[in-house]
């Protein structure tokens, strides 16, 4: 059974939550609805520590969202090694969070921090059309213990995953570079 979150008009299904089968100790489902932006949220309740387990699980982060109202939120980001998603811990249940975004790690066309204050990051959600223009459709804050160790691993993962959609019967460059090398006589 997955689970979804409408947001923005945007459906995102989340594929780290329970399987049909039968749901973890510690995870179960709630929903609520805003009456003055008329958005239903349905999400997940799950356990940090359970979550956390998971074989997709590769990094869990500790961070604060800044929401729109510059208020913090006490959150995580979670990777995994095709998307990062965004729990908030809940104030009732400390060792618990719910799922409020799932990014696919592709979609990250900027991440920035600020000079002065280097643990407040933004983190830019787009596409590039043909052109090479990129079209930027949704973007988060966030203040990151660390961050500069939390945005390399990041980058890291995103450079794996556009590693992984390149051609591979189009050489790259350090690979033309090791077949010339080996190719000249000595």
């Amino acid at each position: 059974m997955t689970r979804c979150c409408e947001l923005d008009d945007t459906l995102m299904t989340h594929p780290l939550t329970p399987s049909s089968a039968g749901s973890p100790a510690g995870s179960s489902s709630s929903s609520c609805s805003s009456s003055s932006e008329n958005r239903h949220f349905e999400y997940e309740i799950l356990s940090l520590k359970e979550f956390e387990r998971r074989p997709e699980v590769l990094h869990l982060f500790p961070c604060h969202e800044v929401d729109n109202d510059g208020r913090l939120l006490p959150s995580f980001l979670v990777c995994t090694s095709s998307h990062m998603f965004v729990l908030h811990q809940l104030p009732h249940l400390p060792e618990s969070a719910s799922v409020q975004a799932r990014r696919p790690l592709n979609s990250i066309v900027k991440i920035t921090t600020k000079k002065q204050k280097p643990d407040v990051c933004t983190f830019n959600y787009g596409v590039t059309d043909d052109d090479g223009n990129v079209k930027i459709w949704h973007s988060d804050r966030f203040v990151i213990p660390n961050s500069a160790a939390v945005i390399s691993t990041l980058q890291s993962l995103i450079i794996h995953i556009l590693d992984t959609f390149k051609s591979p019967s189009l050489p790259s460059a350090s690979h033309s570079a090791n077949a010339t090398a080996s190719t000249k006589p000595p």
